[in-house]
């Protein structure tokens, strides 16, 4: 195709409620961003769409990091365990962590868990909870606002319950474990404090309103990739263009999204050891 098109470049963005899909082929969609494209050089051409990472944080948290991989072919945010673990505790999230010794999850805050431990693939957090999660490619800033890093569920009030903390799940567990009561996590997931009352146990960090404050974490833990990876959740807030003539990226915010702008010039914390 190359000969056909005006640039070797295309460009990307993700379905938004406003707005479907889009591939453009040699050139951009100037309709779906706002201000102008923001440069940043690839690090590995011809072979990932990689650039150097400066830092990423989240909050006041920082996360390690040296290199990013953009990829439209992965759906979440893919980091190591260590970063994983230290995002979920800077948005005072709850981790789910399987237990095949008892057939139930072991449920507690993620900044309490063992962080040498596997990340869990359940984490959830109030919807509310997190500042922007900041990427800084040298003097570009790119930010993933907390709406994209934590989706919500859509629950079937008729078949699925709640537990004391919004997450979903079928009715047939109620009966599958008979956990007719509330408690802190060591009898399972199955501690449905909106159907048993959860002035019954209110030690154990009920939220107030499970039907509206539950949201689920859209990061993946993988120390083989070595490195952040950049799925649909980045590309749900930043227009990305591909420019496999220049060797490089541009990045500018969706219509509805926040912009990528000059880095601080204050000095940045330092990663985690």
């Amino acid at each position: 195709l190359a000969p056909y098109l005006d640039e070797e470049m295309f460009a990307f963005s993700v379905p938004t409620d406003t707005l479907a899909g889009e591939l453009v082929l040699g050139g951009v969609d100037e309709s779906r961003f706002v201000g102008e494209l923001q440069w940043i050089d690839v690090s590995t051409p011809h072979k990932y769409w990689q650039a150097a990472l400066t830092s990423a944080s989240i909050g006041a948290q920082p996360l390690g990091g040296s290199a990013a991989v953009f990829d439209t072919g992965t759906t979440l945010l893919v980091t190591t365990e260590a970063n994983a673990w230290a995002f979920a505790g800077a948005i005072d999230a709850w981790c789910y962590d399987w237990v095949n010794a008892t057939s139930s999850y072991d449920v507690r805050r993620c900044a309490e868990a063992d962080a040498a431990a596997p990340f869990p693939d359940l984490v959830v957090a109030p919807c509310g909870a997190g500042d922007d999660l900041v990427f800084r490619f040298g003097a570009v800033e790119a930010r993933v606002p907390r709406d994209q890093y934590l989706y919500g569920q859509d629950c079937d009030e008729a078949l699925e319950f709640r537990d004391c903390r919004g997450v979903c799940w079928p009715n047939e567990y109620l009966s599958w474990i008979d956990d007719g009561y509330c408690d802190d996590g060591s009898a399972g997931i199955f501690l449905n404090c909106p159907r048993f009352d959860c002035d019954r146990c209110p030690q154990y960090d009920c939220i107030e309103d499970a039907a509206d404050d539950a949201c689920l974490l859209s990061v993946a833990a993988d120390d083989s990739v070595g490195t952040w990876i950049l799925g649909d959740v980045f590309f749900s807030a930043t227009y990305v263009a591909f420019d496999h003539g220049n060797k490089r990226l541009g990045l500018a915010p969706l219509a509805s999204g926040p912009a990528p702008v000059p880095a601080p010039t204050a000095p940045l914390s330092p990663e985690p050891s």
